[in-house]
């Protein structure tokens, strides 16, 4: 027959395999929220930066179009200034690589 101590610290070991599946149920649920909360932080942020590329690229493609406009523009009012400056340019980057 079992003794009275006996009895006792079986009754200690469940409690405390009790308190240490709650523990683990707890961490478990803890661990679950972190991870949700991780994806939706990691989807603002990559979100926040896509738009921040989109508004770049609309500010680059409109700085290409205004520049373009004012090469058509110098072009048209002195072509002759525009040939031999992109024929210099050229003269000299040739010589700059001839060198190397």
């Amino acid at each position: 027959m079992p003794t009275k101590n006996a009895v006792k610290a079986t009754a200690d070991e469940h409690l405390d395999y009790a308190d240490a599946k709650l523990s683990l149920n707890e961490t478990y649920k803890h661990l679950k929220e972190a991870r949700s909360s991780a994806k939706q932080a990691a989807y603002a942020a990559g979100s926040c930066a896509s738009d921040k590329a989109r508004d770049q690229l609309k500010v680059g493609k409109e700085k290409v179009s205004d520049l373009s406009h004012e090469a058509g523009v110098v072009l048209k009012n002195k072509p002759l200034a525009v040939v031999g400056t992109a024929f210099l340019a050229g003269f000299l980057v040739s010589h700059l690589l001839k060198k190397s």
